[in-house]
């Protein structure tokens, strides 16, 4: 049997020495059951209680220390191992709000139910309950009962009411008291909203103490304070104003960000780093031209990735992205193109540099080919390729694409790999994987994401 009762059962048989159960028995149930035991420790599901948090604890660390008994050979107090369980089975009886709790349990149960989405599937008394641990923590100076109750009253969840001058209180606490790092970014980086938003001053900034705060998440690599710290210095809040430094902090965390978003992270800083990218890369020139081009596919990405991503506010920054989208558009005499002639494939592969593809060329007409490009398979992640082509109103993450070659020399039919296209060179490493002649022409449209 593989349950907690079954075990707590065994081991306080054999404690007691009543005949019941033996050592070996207890040794064969750990070899039997031993590898499922770690995927009950934190369920990942919103099925959970209280009960069920304390139970998968308490049966995790037990069977652990039998591992150390019958695998490392470490002798074990099996009177403490039968009192724990013993104590639990008794507590468990009780309603959830009548328990007296250890300090780790206090702590074990906050930390486990601080996702709202676990909260949510909880009772009204265990509602109660994590709002009384975490006050009763918090008012101790308790790391999780700071974070549940700090993060619970900035903007108010099911348990908190808003009170942004108590979040404040709580996430200075933290900053304060806990020393383990990055984690203390993530803290300041709060701070920084509070005070960036004049949370705690009637809806009036304060910009110093909010680049005091960012500046410090930033140091510690926590991309909201990043590309927060970027708006003050574009807007020159805070500070001095430098839309150059703005850009190059962004620049700093944008790939990471993207090969994050390519990862299937879509509910990465990517959108928040490319829509503010676009806002200032729409603005510069070269030469006396404006970049407006550039700017838009930043805006793309950003549009994009927004489109896949679920965090609370989304919906208003979608919404004036598409305005500036159709702004920008207007200053750019925009005209969608439902086919385009391009003499390089890296206008449409440019955005998958560095990632390992697979080419096929296939002949369909006299001097035309079609070139399908796809990600190579691997054993981590099939992936898929990034496309941004601002000309067509594409963007967007597609299985495969098909290119039309029209091409007066000599083209091989077949697959290859590459991972970069410089031309009409396709690179594999520091040597050509694959070249075409130099008068081929490529013709791409929306339907080559079909």
């Amino acid at each position: 049997m593989y349950t907690l009762e079954h075990l707590a059962d065994m081991i306080i048989s054999i404690n007691n020495n009543d005949g019941k159960f033996s050592l070996k028995d207890l040794e064969n149930w750990y070899f039997k059951y031993s590898d499922k035991i770690i995927h009950c420790y934190y369920p990942k599901s919103n099925d959970i209680s209280v009960d069920r948090i304390l139970k998968n604890d308490l049966f995790y660390n037990v069977a652990r220390s039998l591992g150390y008994l019958f695998e490392e050979l470490i002798d074990l107090d099996f009177k403490k191992l039968a009192n724990d369980l013993q104590r639990l089975l008794d507590i468990l009886r009780l309603d959830v709000l009548e328990r007296d709790y250890t300090d780790n349990e206090k702590s074990l149960i906050l930390i486990t139910l601080f996702d709202e989405n676990k909260i949510s599937s909880l009772t009204e008394n265990e509602v109660t309950l994590y709002r009384n641990l975490a006050l009763e923590l918090a008012e101790k100076d308790v790391r999780e009962g700071l974070i549940a109750v700090g993060y619970g009253s900035y903007g108010g969840d099911e348990v908190f009411a808003c009170d942004y001058s108590l979040s404040e209180k709580c996430m200075l606490k933290l900053l304060d008291t806990v020393e383990k790092l990055p984690e203390k970014g993530f803290y300041a980086n709060t701070l920084g909203y509070i005070y960036y938003y004049g949370r705690t001053n009637g809806g009036a900034p304060d910009y110093d103490k909010a680049y005091k705060y960012f500046s410090f998440g930033a140091s510690l690599g926590i991309y909201e304070s990043i590309y927060k710290l970027s708006d003050l210095y574009l807007y020159g809040y805070g500070g001095f104003k430098s839309p150059a430094s703005a850009k190059a902090l962004l620049m700093r965390i944008y790939d990471d960000l993207y090969k994050s978003f390519l990862d299937g992270n879509y509910n990465c800083e990517f959108a928040d780093v490319a829509l503010r990218l676009g806002k200032i890369v729409m603005n510069e020139n070269r030469e006396g031209f404006p970049l407006y081009a550039s700017g838009l596919n930043y805006l793309l990405e950003a549009k994009y990735a927004l489109s896949l991503r679920d965090k609370f506010g989304d919906d208003g920054v979608k919404a004036r992205l598409n305005d500036t989208i159709e702004d920008l558009k207007s200053k750019m005499d925009f005209e969608l193109q439902d086919e385009m002639e391009i003499c390089s494939l890296d206008y449409i592969l440019w955005k998958n540099s560095g990632r390992d593809m697979v080419g096929t060329i296939k002949k369909i007409g006299e001097h035309r080919y079609n070139l399908n490009v796809k990600m190579k398979p691997n054993e981590d992640n099939v992936g898929k390729l990034f496309i941004c082509c601002y000309d067509l109103d594409l963007c967007g993450l597609y299985d495969e694409i098909n290119v039309t070659i029209d091409a007066f020399g000599e083209v091989s039919e077949g697959a290859f790999e590459f991972n970069d296209v410089s031309y009409k060179d396709f690179m594999l490493g520091d040597g050509v994987a694959y070249r075409l002649p130099h008068n081929t022409s490529f013709i791409i449209s929306k339907k080559m994401v079909e």
